[in-house]
């Protein structure tokens, strides 16, 4: 009996420290021991130098976590878009909120929406960003991290996105 007593006690004093010591960190009006995340939350905004309209990202694991990945969450308002950029390793999308527009350079803009995944290989010119009329989600994931070369390149003109938006929104 007792040392089922003491048992108990052990246990209670163990989870009392451990939820004691462990950071809490606050997602949406939930909070949350460390290690957990939301790609819910908006995030900060985007460099303008990379970026046509408003956008803004969460990063929801970097350089600083150990899994030579980034993965962040990419909010895009209507007509706002990336510059034309590359990775060395590749990226991918995961779209889970509205639609928007990819295209790789030299071939035809794609509509994205939501449930759709884009597979971007290593250096190939891009960009991407949301449709003219709805906002986009992006979970945007690249993979090793330790040999990516991000390249950024000159902005996505109005004329481009427009024939882009003209010939998908159809």
């Amino acid at each position: 009996m007792h040392r089922s007593i003491y048992l108990i006690y052990i246990l209670l004093v163990a989870g009392l420290v451990y939820i004691t010591v462990m950071p809490v960190v606050q997602v949406g009006d939930k909070h949350h021991q460390s290690g957990i995340g939301s790609y819910l939350v908006d995030g900060e905004a985007l460099p303008e130098e990379h970026i046509v309209g408003k956008a803004r990202m969460n990063p929801n694991i970097t350089e600083k976590d150990e899994y030579n990945t980034s993965v962040g969450t990419l909010i895009f308002d209507p007509k706002a878009r990336t510059n034309w950029h590359s990775h060395r390793t590749g990226e991918i999308l995961v779209v889970v909120e509205g639609k928007g527009y990819y295209q790789e350079k030299g071939k035809s803009p794609i509509l994205v929406q939501k449930g759709d995944i884009v597979r971007i290989p290593k250096n190939v010119e891009h960009w991407y960003g949301a449709s003219k009329d709805q906002k986009i989600r992006y979970i945007d994931i690249v993979p090793n991290l330790n040999n990516d070369k991000l390249g950024w390149q000159k902005p996505v003109s109005a004329k481009e996105y427009e024939l882009a938006s003209k010939n998908l929104d159809e």
